[in-house]
């Protein structure tokens, strides 16, 4: 359990701390964590450990999973670049018709391989440096969940979607997270790296002059999630890094979203050597949701035409500290230095 941050508030967070032997796993491929995780509505307190390397694309058997295996309907990325060449179909409609759709099947396909749902009372932990390629948990309006002691690496998504009214340019934008928090609450996640493995980011190729985007975030808390705390992790080599908040239409998330960050590490590579610098502390974000880019050091910039893209609030080089930011509420944080005069340290804004 945790005594710090918002988890650690009102009930607290346990996760899988009263588990029976009977619910305690160890896990060291797709299926068994599928199976340990159980039904997401099931409420009986859960351990899992995950031994080894654990990859969300492979079939039952075990065996690896490609792009093209999940391609379904004719899909094609040739036949779909063709039939959305801003050229010919233009930039201010999103793309329609039989390549979107077999597009959206195909995607379809894959997510229910590499989204794995999360289950409430749950605690996962990683064990001899376990890591998960190529997998999204999804802590999906569930209470009571921990995430420990794993690197999570590369959730690809082999179908990204091309929107030309994202923004002045048109983006990519792709489907999984490694965690994605949907109205989620007391969730603790700790001491886990992230990183994009054999395809960062900066690897990509573009099309339309948009850079082919087949990640989305390493760690969303979105949707009116709320008493999170988000301790010692390490993130590298990424360009979405966090995202908290999901728009400023979001009416939900209001009183909600109360997370702590610390101790996060932002980790970049420079010239092919790597650069490794603490995040700064900023937190949720007026407008609802921000992102923390893989580059450090500048101020934070918009990248899209609305807040619910990318507001990538750069990391900087200050000095680590421990602190908690409440945007929409009145209640003090737990633990925090260097509060207001009314217990709350002040959001820093973009």
């Amino acid at each position: 359990m945790t005594n710090d941050g918002w988890a650690s508030t009102t009930t607290g967070t346990t996760g899988g701390a009263k588990a029976d032997a009977a619910h305690v796993r160890t896990v060291s491929d797709r299926q068994q964590l599928v199976a340990a995780l159980a039904d997401p509505t099931d409420g009986a307190a859960k351990t899992v450990y995950i031994k080894g390397t654990i990859d969300g694309n492979v079939d039952d058997a075990n065996k690896p999973m490609r792009c093209e295996d999940y391609a379904t309907a004719g899909y094609t990325l040739d036949a779909y670049l063709k039939a959305y060449d801003p050229a010919t179909f233009g930039r201010t409609k999103r793309p329609s018709g039989a390549p979107e759709e077999a597009r959206a099947a195909s995607q379809k396909k894959q997510a229910a391989r590499v989204q794995l749902k999360v289950s409430p009372n749950t605690t996962i932990v990683g064990v001899d440096g376990a890591r998960l390629v190529g997998v999204n948990l999804v802590v999906d309006q569930v209470d009571n969940v921990i995430i420990r002691n794993l690197t999570f690496v590369d959730a690809y998504d082999c179908f990204p979607q091309w929107d030309p009214t994202d923004g002045s340019q048109g983006n990519w934008n792709s489907q999984y997270d490694n965690i994605s928090l949907y109205s989620a609450t007391h969730v603790w996640i700790d001491h886990n790296a992230f990183g994009d493995g054999d395809h960062p980011d900066t690897k990509q190729p573009s099309y339309f002059a948009r850079p082919y985007q087949i990640h989305d975030g390493q760690l969303d808390i979105a949707k009116a999630s709320d008493l999170v705390t988000v301790s010692w992790n390490r993130f590298a080599d990424h360009d979405k890094v966090m995202l908290i908040g999901s728009s400023d239409t979001a009416t939900a998330d209001a009183g909600k979203l109360n997370a702590t960050r610390y101790r996060a590490r932002a980790v970049t590579r420079t010239h092919g050597a790597l650069a490794s610098r603490p995040s700064s502390t900023r937190r949720t974000m007026s407008c609802a949701w921000a992102r923390a880019s893989r580059r450090t050091g500048s101020s934070a910039r918009s990248t899209g035409s609305r807040c619910a893209r990318s507001v990538r609030s750069r990391m900087t080089a200050r000095k680590r500290r421990r602190s908690t930011c409440s945007p929409r509420t009145t209640r003090p944080a737990i633990r925090s230095s260097a509060t207001t005069s009314g217990g709350r340290r002040p959001c820093a804004s973009v």
